[in-house]
């Protein structure tokens, strides 16, 4: 047998088995702790009291044994501001009886106001039924298991307290909350952008818009950023013949084209301011000797060359 263990008592085996008798229940009230006048007791079914109670404390929690229904699961919570005493043997008390003594390992209970000094014992007694037992708890001592505190609370430390941590498993604190709320934008104030109001504007990808209620894009920023700091060169290979293409700078742009014609003659470079108006500000190379042609086109001007050409070798702008 174990060393410390406990028995029904005579007076136990008798108020169960009238319990069963008279179909009524029996009603566990309290846990008795002694302290066996100095020993450990061994535990005897004639008790009908401890060697010397010392404590009695209310129950605080019952429950039917998981796998055996004859057996019940008896907890108790003694305060930390209770005690002064040790604890060598224990008891069950049911309708005012002992029906259970029980030996208990050597242990000093210590009264201490400040909380750390609680003491709990849980522990499995044999009734013959588990049905006819009735408890009466103190539930100013009924505890939550630390298994339906973990699936039904949060730990202090997965509460966050800021708006900077990316965690998907903790969650944010009431005052980080609060100041979402207080911070938080209205559909009200989601309004246009002007040049005298803050609010909501849209972009614009191009440098030839004059909306002022219109942003302009990265992209067109860059290309702003280019004409500043100096000029970008761009290699065409989509360019052709009798095809008018525009400086689109407020710059100068120099244009370099090594083409040859069909004809054995060059071929007319010309300019215009609108597109329609033509002036001619030189030719290409001729047949067969592949020359460059450099010329320069003012901002926002339109160039192209006049007539056929056999082949275009390189066609190159610089746009400052």
């Amino acid at each position: 047998m174990a060393e410390y263990y406990n028995v029904t008592t005579n007076l136990g085996d008798a108020e169960i088995a009238n319990a069963i008798a008279t179909n009524t229940k029996l009603n566990i009230t309290h846990i008795a702790f002694g302290d066996g006048n100095g020993s450990v007791p061994t535990p005897t079914k004639t008790r009908t009291s401890l060697v010397r109670e010392v404590h009695r404390q209310a129950v605080t929690k019952y429950e039917r044994h998981a796998t055996n229904a004859n057996w019940i699961v008896i907890e108790t919570i003694i305060p930390s501001d209770v005690g002064g005493f040790t604890i060598r043997e224990m008891g069950i008390i049911a309708n005012g009886k002992l029906i259970s003594h029980g030996s208990h390992a050597p242990f000093e209970k210590v009264a201490d106001p400040s909380g750390v000094s609680e003491y709990r014992l849980r522990f499995t007694q044999n009734v013959t039924d588990g049905s006819v037992v009735e408890l009466t708890l103190d539930e100013s001592l009924i505890y939550a298991t630390q298994a339906w505190i973990d699936e039904n609370y949060i730990k202090r430390s997965e509460i966050v307290d800021n708006l900077t941590t990316d965690d998907a498993d903790k969650v944010a604190s009431a005052r980080t909350v609060k100041e979402l709320q207080d911070n938080k934008l209205d559909k009200t104030d989601l309004k246009d952008a002007s040049t005298t109001q803050k609010g909501i504007v849209q972009l614009n990808n191009t440098l030839t818009s004059s909306a002022t209620d219109e942003a302009l894009t990265a992209e067109q920023g860059k290309v702003l950023h280019e004409i500043a700091t100096g000029h970008k060169q761009y290699v065409l290979t989509n360019r052709t013949h009798s095809v008018a293409y525009q400086n689109p700078t407020d710059y100068l742009m120099f244009v370099n084209i090594t083409a040859q014609s069909s004809s054995g003659s060059g071929r007319e470079v010309e300019t215009s301011q609108d597109g329609v108006t033509w002036t001619s500000i030189g030719q290409t190379g001729q047949s067969g000797d592949g020359e460059n042609t450099f010329f320069v086109v003012l901002p926002r001007y339109f160039y192209r060359i006049n007539g056929v050409t056999t082949s275009i070798a390189y066609w190159v702008e610089w746009r400052l």
